[in-house]
């Protein structure tokens, strides 16, 4: 059995936010505010997220860092880094 701190942060957030959410779905449904069409937006936001973590992961790797939460970093980006 995993010890919990040896779970890694992203992934424990994730974990404990969606579980709060179906527990808190389950025991205090709220009235639906947002129709069909509306609801997509909610994939826009998803499209962006992905798309964020993924130059990020491209910007990270260029400057041969570590890319692991908890790993050791070898360089410090900042602002002055990005083209």
């Amino acid at each position: 059995m995993t010890k919990l701190n040896n779970l890694p942060l992203p992934p424990l957030a994730l974990l404990l936010s969606v579980g709060a959410a179906i527990v808190l779905n389950s025991t205090s449904p709220i009235a639906r505010v947002l129709r069909f069409p509306y609801t997509l937006t909610g994939l826009l936001f998803i499209l962006i997220g992905i798309l964020l973590f993924r130059k990020t992961v491209a910007l990270i790797t260029s400057h041969r860092t570590a890319l692991h939460p908890k790993g050791v970093p070898s360089t410090l980006i900042t602002l002055a880094h990005l083209p």
